[in-house]
C-alpha cells in the first residue's frame, strides 16, 4: 500500500514536469519560415474561390469530387491559420507524398515567458487506399511518434464526422496527391452540415441572443420611424441590458449583442445561424449610422461580429479584401472604411475576451458619442479605382500603405475603450 502511494505521488509529481518540458522543447526562439500578418487580397481571392467549390449545401447527400493546387494548400492553411495570428506555412505535393512546414508566431503575452515565441512545425503525410497518414510529424524539437501522430489524426476526423467511423458516411471519403495538387472525394450529410455549423458557433448561445433580439425589438420600437438610429445608441443599449442580468457570464452576452447588431445593421436575419430566430417577431427598420454614415455602420458591426466569432486576423483580412475587390467592381477602395472595419474588429475583439469583456460591457454601456466608438475617418483617400490605388499606393502591403494603415491603427488605440487594454 506504501509502494502504491509513492508511486502515485511520484506519478503526480512528474506528469506535469514533463508536459512542461515537452511544452519548452516545443517552442522555438526563431521562425522556420517568415511569417506574415495578414493575407494578400489575391490570396484571398484564391482562398475564397477554392472554398466555394466545396459547397455543403449543394452537394448534400453525393460523393464530389474536389481538387485542390499546391498554390491553393498554401493559402488555404494560412487562411486556417489566420485565426490564431502571424503565420507562414509552406506545402509541397510529389506523387503520393505531402510534405508541409508551418510556423505560427505567438501573441504578444506568450512571448513574455523566455523560452520564444514561435511554434515550427513540419511534417510528412503519405497516401495509402484510404486516407494519408503520418510518417513524420515534428514540433519545435519534439518528434512526435508516429502511432501517436496517427491517432490524433483519426481522432480529428471523427470528430468532424461526429463520431462515425464508417468509410460509407464520412465526410472526407478518400484523399490522393499527386505532384502539384490534391484530389479527395467527400460527401456532405445533412448531419455533418448541422454538426459542423453548430462547432463554428460554439459560442452562440441561442437563449441568449433571443433576449438581446427582444431588447433591441423593444428599444427600436420606442424610436420615431423616420428617424434614424446610431450605432453607439444601440450598442449601449444592449450593453445596459447584459448588465442588469446575471443569467449569462458577459463574453457570452457581448457575442449576443454583437451578433445581433450585426444582423440588425446588415438587414440580414439571424436564420441562417439560429434557424428557430426564423420565428421570432420581426424588429422594426430604422436607417443606422455611424459617424453620419451608413456605410461605417455596416463595416463596423461586420467586422466586430467576424473578430467575436472567428478572430481579429480574418476580421482585418476579409476587411482588406473587401476594400480591394470593391476598387475593381465600383464603388472604390476606401481608407475609412477600413477605419470602420478595424474599429469594429478591435470591439469585436475586446467583447469576445474573457480578460476584457466586462470592462468593455461597462463602458459601453455609458457611451453616447460616435468619436467613442470610432476615430475620424473623412481626411483619408476614398473611393479609389483599381488603377487610382495602384498608382498613390502600390499594393497592400508597401511602405505607403503601410504608413496609411500605422495611422489607421494609431487613431483606434488613441480611442478610449480600445486604449485601456
Amino acid at each position: 500500500m506504501r509502494f502504491l502511494l509513492k508511486l502515485f505521488i511520484l506519478l503526480a509529481l512528474a506528469v506535469p514536469v514533463v508536459c512542461g518540458f515537452l511544452l519548452v522543447r516545443s517552442v522555438s526562439d526563431s521562425p522556420m519560415l517568415p511569417v506574415a500578418s495578414t493575407l494578400s487580397a489575391s490570396e484571398l481571392t484564391q482562398a475564397r474561390h477554392a472554398i466555394s467549390q466545396i459547397d455543403p449545401v449543394a452537394a448534400v447527400g453525393l460523393s464530389q469530387l474536389g481538387r485542390l493546387s499546391e498554390s491553393d494548400l498554401n493559402i488555404l492553411s494560412r487562411y486556417a491559420l489566420a485565426v490564431f495570428g502571424a503565420n507562414a506555412v509552406d506545402v509541397r505535393t510529389a506523387s503520393g507524398r505531402l510534405d508541409a512546414r508551418a510556423t505560427l508566431q505567438l501573441p504578444r503575452w506568450a512571448t513574455m515567458w523566455p523560452f520564444g515565441g514561435y511554434i515550427n512545425v513540419r511534417a510528412t503525410l503519405l497516401t495509402t487506399s484510404d486516407l494519408p497518414s503520418f510518417s513524420d510529424l515534428q514540433i519545435g524539437a519534439v518528434s512526435v511518434p508516429r502511432q501517436l501522430a496517427n491517432a490524433l489524426l483519426t481522432k480529428s476526423l471523427e470528430w468532424l464526422d461526429g463520431g462515425n467511423q464508417r468509410a460509407k458516411g464520412r465526410l472526407l471519403e478518400r484523399v490522393t496527391v499527386y505532384p502539384g495538387r490534391v484530389d479527395f472525394v467527400y460527401r456532405w450529410s445533412r448531419g455533418a452540415v448541422e454538426r459542423l455549423g453548430a462547432r463554428l458557433l460554439s459560442d452562440v448561445q441561442p437563449q441568449t441572443v433571443r433576449r438581446f433580439h427582444d431588447r433591441l425589438r423593444a428599444w427600436v420600437s420606442g424610436k420615431p420611424a423616420d428617424k434614424s438610429v446610431r450605432v453607439v445608441e444601440l450598442l449601449a443599449s444592449l450593453m445596459r441590458h447584459g448588465q442588469r442580468d446575471d443569467s449569462s457570464e458577459p463574453r457570452a452576452e457581448n457575442i449576443a449583442a454583437v451578433l445581433v447588431c450585426a444582423h440588425y445593421v446588415s438587414g440580414r436575419g439571424l436564420g441562417r445561424l439560429i434557424p428557430e430566430s426564423k420565428t421570432w417577431p420581426a424588429i422594426p427598420r430604422r436607417r443606422v449610422l455611424l459617424r453620419k454614415r451608413v456605410d461605417f455602420a455596416q463595416h463596423f458591426c461586420a467586422s466586430a461580429a467576424v473578430a467575436a466569432l472567428g478572430g481579429t486576423r480574418l476580421a482585418d483580412a476579409i476587411g482588406v479584401y473587401k476594400e480591394v475587390r470593391d476598387s475593381a467592381t465600383g464603388s472604390g477602395f476606401s481608407f475609412p472604411d477600413i477605419v470602420a472595419d478595424r474599429a469594429g474588429t478591435r470591439f469585436g475583439e475586446l467583447a469576445s475576451r474573457p480578460a476584457s469583456a466586462e470592462r468593455l460591457q461597462r463602458q459601453v454601456s455609458t457611451l453616447t458619442e460616435d468619436q467613442e466608438l470610432m476615430p475620424k475617418a473623412r481626411d483619408l483617400p476614398e473611393r479609389m479605382s483599381a488603377k487610382e490605388f495602384a498608382s498613390r499606393f502600390g499594393q497592400v502591403g508597401s511602405d505607403r500603405y503601410i504608413a496609411v494603415r500605422d495611422e489607421i491603427e494609431r487613431r483606434v488605440n488613441a480611442i478610449g475603450i480600445y486604449a485601456a487594454e
